[in-house]
């Protein structure tokens, strides 16, 4: 066996699975292999999965870090492969509602995954945007209305929902 390809690095919302397919270089065809992944922090996210796939489940918010490793049929010195190490980020999605107050320092989401963040200095930033008083964002797929109040929070007024 040559190799088990690199995976990149996951980012899954606590909550969700992602699936991560295994991708192994062996010049024998015919052989057979065994992949082992391991997880380091199973606090934040666990990992199970067969030949070809992991499932990665984000358990907390964290980072951890994924190994795997596999190992052909055939007995040769060069059966084993591995490690490839990769990190998975867990996070929490805060999406946003119609009516909540972010301080500085806080992001929410809207329903198409764009960050609205609150920056320490008080102005706010959507996606491309920096905006000191409002942003208005009013397209066919999103539609995003925060304002900032006299005492520098922002208050959601409009937000494409979470589908």
């Amino acid at each position: 066996m040559r190799s088990v390809a690199g995976t990149p690095n996951q980012t899954v919302e606590v909550g969700k699975t992602v699936e991560v397919e295994i991708i192994i270089i062996d010049a024998d065809a015919g052989d057979t292999h065994t992949v082992n992944a391991s997880s380091n922090n199973t606090d934040v996210a666990t990992v199970s999965g067969s030949k070809s796939t992991l499932s990665i489940k984000a358990i907390a918010e964290g980072t951890a870090i994924i190994e795997i490793a596999a190992k052909d049929d055939s007995g040769q010195d060069n059966a084993a492969a591995g490690p490839v190490i990769f990190n998975v980020t867990t996070i929490t999605i805060n999406f946003c509602q119609v009516g909540d107050v972010l301080q500085p320092g806080e992001r929410c989401f809207n329903g198409n995954g764009q960050a609205f963040t609150v920056r320490e200095n008080g102005s706010g930033h959507y996606g491309l945007i920096v905006a000191g008083e409002a942003i208005l964002i009013n397209t066919q797929n999103d539609y995003f209305f925060p304002e900032k109040q006299d005492d520098s929070t922002w208050l959601i007024r409009g937000v494409t929902p979470k589908e």
